[in-house]
């Protein structure tokens, strides 16, 4: 209805003569002149009346009969109806039965008149206006609210709130997706009961300045204990809410990052391997430079010394310590893939044969050497000597890891390499490899010596029994290969080196060669 429209109006009377006056005042008040007026006479007429088409408000009479206005109400009410009524009452009924009702206003039939009416008409319209603005502002409410509620708990962060010391008061469904907990196992316990003992100190402080600045997004980094009972990196954003009434809390948003921590320590590893390897390259070259001088005129003067001569002792001391030192220089130029190699196509299980007396030889008569080849193994393409030097630089290394004996698993095998494959997965190139691996049960490494096992000169073998560059060695060959090395090790369950090599041609088909 605009505000042109004639107001479409309906009057419930039993006394047909009573309507027509209440009809009569109505078109004598402001407005009611052009107002459509429906008369009817019963309950059953008026609940017709209704189902038949809308009015704008409508007059009841207290008495219809057996029924009254107030009981008719009702029912339209449970009907959904919303048309405001105005009731019209004899004296003696009681007067707030009406309202309690839903009646927008109530007149005494004794002492009606088109001025009285006409007030109780305005105020009913404007009272409906108001109540339909009500009902779409609630309506608007509750859909921005559902709207909201949706988007907080559907989104792919957790999202809690906590209070001034850190306790839940409320968690999103979605948070199980990192935290791993139910909402039901989360409200009302503290943070910090979840947060490792190594970092609830950073937690703390981070909460205390989270205090100090509300509005300001705090963020925090730190192990968090998920419901398998297992520690999970856990990134979080506080801000300070607590002065908002809407809010009154410290909202937190947070995300498992556990895989982009492991993958950012792997990057840093390999860019701190990457830095070393350049420095140990450049100082190694330079130097062997020097060896090389050293050697050369050594050897000159011996060729010029007779045998008897006392000096010539000191000189053959002077060239096996340069030969020592340029052996070194050679590990090093390996690590850091400045090596010279000689690549050639080789099959790695012909090349574990003719090696295998040698490596059982060099592990003692206390170590078990079990040798386990794949079959039609695809072929690649290496320098013979640097892979034997692998070979022997991973024997030595688990023979030492084993003092009173063990067992030494050397296998190969034809993998298709992935991020997916691997245990701990890094930047690898998706294809067919020839798989090299060698598996002790001696006594393992913890996650500090894991992370550091391939540095050059980093050893946890007693003085004079190393110098920490057989790993390191091993590392640059295989990278100056090709290939990735990965190792696995808890202490007292052994070690496992894993080397891949790319295949020959790229597939397994075209380089397959028959094992002896």
């Amino acid at each position: 209805m605009t505000p042109s429209d004639p107001l479409r109006l309906l009057v419930v009377d039993d006394e047909r003569e009573h309507a027509e006056v209440v009809a009569e005042f109505i078109r004598l008040t402001d407005g009611g002149a052009d107002a459509s007026i429906a008369i009817v006479g019963s309950y059953g007429e008026a609940l017709a009346a209704f189902d038949a088409g809308p009015f704008d408000l409508a007059f009841f009479d207290y008495g219809l009969g057996a029924q009254n206005g107030v009981a008719l109400l009702r029912d339209l009410r449970r009907r959904g109806v919303e048309t405001p009524v105005i009731m019209l009452r004899g004296d003696e009924e009681i007067a707030g039965e009406a309202m309690n009702a839903g009646a927008a206003d109530q007149l005494s039939t004794s002492r009606l008149s088109p001025e009285i009416l006409g007030r109780s008409i305005r105020h009913a319209l404007a009272l409906t206006v108001e109540n339909r603005q009500r009902r779409q502002a609630e309506a608007a409410l509750r859909t921005s609210e559902e709207r909201f509620r949706a988007l907080v708990e559907n989104r792919s962060d957790a999202v809690l709130l906590i209070d001034r010391a850190g306790c839940v008061t409320y968690i999103t469904p979605s948070s199980q997706r990192h935290l791993g907990w139910l909402p039901s196992e989360m409200l009302g316990r503290s943070l910090f009961e979840l947060i490792h003992p190594d970092d609830r100190e950073l937690g703390a402080a981070r909460l205390a300045e989270t205090l100090q600045h509300p509005g300001e997004a705090i963020r925090v980094k730190v192990r968090f204990k998920h419901a398998d009972l297992t520690w999970r990196w856990v990134e979080s954003i506080g801000v300070n809410r607590l002065d908002e009434p809407s809010v009154g809390a410290i909202v937190v948003t947070a995300r498992d990052v556990t895989e982009r921590h492991r993958l950012e320590e792997q990057l840093l590893q390999a860019q701190k391997m990457e830095a070393v390897g350049r420095l140990a390259g450049g100082v190694a070259h330079d130097f062997n430079n020097l060896l090389t001088a050293i050697l050369g005129y050594c050897n000159l003067m011996l060729d010029e010394i007779p045998p008897e001569d006392p000096l010539r002792q000191d000189l053959d001391e002077i060239r096996q310590a340069g030969e020592r030192a340029a052996a070194l220089t050679r590990q090093l130029l390996a690590f850091s893939r400045r090596q010279m190699l000689q690549p050639q196509i080789v099959d790695i299980n012909a090349l574990v044969r003719q090696m295998e007396n040698m490596l059982r030889r060099l592990i003692g008569e206390d170590v078990e050497l079990v040798i386990a080849l794949a079959d039609r193994l695809a072929a690649i393409k290496v320098d013979p000597a640097s892979i034997e030097q692998v070979l022997v630089n991973l024997a030595v290394n688990a023979r030492d890891a084993m003092p009173v004996g063990g067992r030494l698993t050397l296998e190969t095998a034809l993998v298709d390499l992935d991020a997916a494959y691997l245990d701990s997965p890094a930047m690898v190139i998706p294809g067919r490899y020839v798989l090299l691996a060698m598996s002790d049960t001696g006594q393992g490494m913890d996650a500090a010596t894991r992370a550091r096992v391939f540095e050059p000169f980093f050893t946890t073998k007693e003085q004079g029994r190393g110098v920490g560059l057989g790993l390191a060695t091993v590392y640059g060959i295989v990278k100056q290969s090709g290939g990735y090395i990965w190792v696995h090790s808890e202490p007292g369950r052994g070690t496992s080196f894993k080397v891949y090599f790319p295949t020959a041609s790229g597939t397994a088909e075209e380089s397959q060669v028959d094992s002896p």
